[in-house]
């Protein structure tokens, strides 16, 4: 996996802990959208530019923050982060 964030925001932040905490193998690529060249190149994996951005080993393509975490719970069943229903 591969996963497009901003340290600084909140929605990249809840990924990469819900990555940590599934101890999923991902590989982290910063991206500085003040940049041009960087928020260019950006824009050709998101065309929203919007943070984070979640590329599976399958490569598919998941833009929202947390349907990428619901992704994770459902790719590894151990230790879940979204509450079941009873």
């Amino acid at each position: 996996m591969k996963l497009y964030y901003a340290p600084a925001s909140s929605y990249s932040q809840r990924v990469l802990i819900a990555l940590y905490e599934k101890e999923l193998d991902f590989t982290p690529i910063e991206v500085n959208l003040f940049d041009t060249e960087s928020r260019n190149q950006y824009l050709q994996i998101n065309p929203f530019g919007k943070i984070p951005t979640l590329i599976t080993d399958d490569g598919e393509v998941i833009l929202e923050a947390s349907i990428q975490i619901e992704y994770m719970d459902n790719y590894q069943k151990m230790h879940p982060l979204i509450p079941q229903e009873e």
